[in-house]
């Protein structure tokens, strides 16, 4: 069996990153292998819970407790103050791309502070029952 080993590659124009062998490997394949690794872990790190609904109803309950809380609210209210100031002085400057890179930053913090509404309007309907049906299902689909 041939032995295998890492070059690595500083020359600017190569966009080889290493190679294995025969294999080079580019910055843009290994960036998707190490997505889809992420996202394996991710989703899969939910089948070896235990109680998993319960953990997750909790957590969602303390974070949706945390983003209605008074001083959240008020600390995204001057953030919103801040990106609007920050459109008006880029804008008085003359620059032109200013709003395509405060906008995100605006619609992130409208969208949490608009969270426990948002939350609120899908999940007004949901009874306890539901809730429980819910929980039966997933524990027959975790055994």
């Amino acid at each position: 069996m041939p032995k295998t080993t890492i070059n690595f590659r500083h020359e600017l124009n190569d966009s080889s990153v290493f190679s294995f062998g025969k294999f080079n490997v580019n910055k843009r394949t290994l960036k998707s292998l190490v997505c889809i690794l992420f996202f394996a872990l991710f989703f899969s790190s939910g089948l070896f819970a235990a109680d998993g609904i319960a953990v997750l109803d909790s957590t969602g309950t303390k974070i949706l407790e945390l983003v209605s809380a008074v001083w959240v609210k008020a600390l995204l209210v001057v953030a919103l103050i801040i990106e609007f100031g920050v459109i008006a002085f880029g804008s008085a400057q003359g620059e032109g791309g200013i709003i395509k890179k405060v906008l995100p930053w605006i619609i992130g913090t409208a969208g949490i502070l608009g969270a426990t509404s948002i939350v609120n309007f899908f999940f007004k309907s949901v009874t306890p029952e539901a809730l429980a049906y819910v929980k039966e299902t997933v524990k027959i689909f975790a055994v």
